[in-house]
């Protein structure tokens, strides 16, 4: 990953812009807002999408 080198993470849920970002860390917590979900993060040169996310989900992620 690039986050040394001021790249961070940019997350969409259910296609929203702007993108949401990581905090100082690369760390992210997202709400779901509807029953479904649609999550979008692009990360450095690799892009993730995840569909129909339950909104009883939580969504985390740790930079390590």
């Amino acid at each position: 990953m690039l986050y040394d080198e001021g790249c961070w993470n940019m997350i969409s849920i259910n296609k929203e812009v702007p993108y949401k970002t990581t905090d100082g860390e690369g760390n992210f917590e997202l709400k779901l807002p509807k029953s479904k979900n649609d999550v979008f993060i692009l990360s450095s040169w690799v892009s993730i999408e995840i569909k129909n996310i339950p909104n009883s989900k939580k969504i985390r992620y740790l930079y390590i």
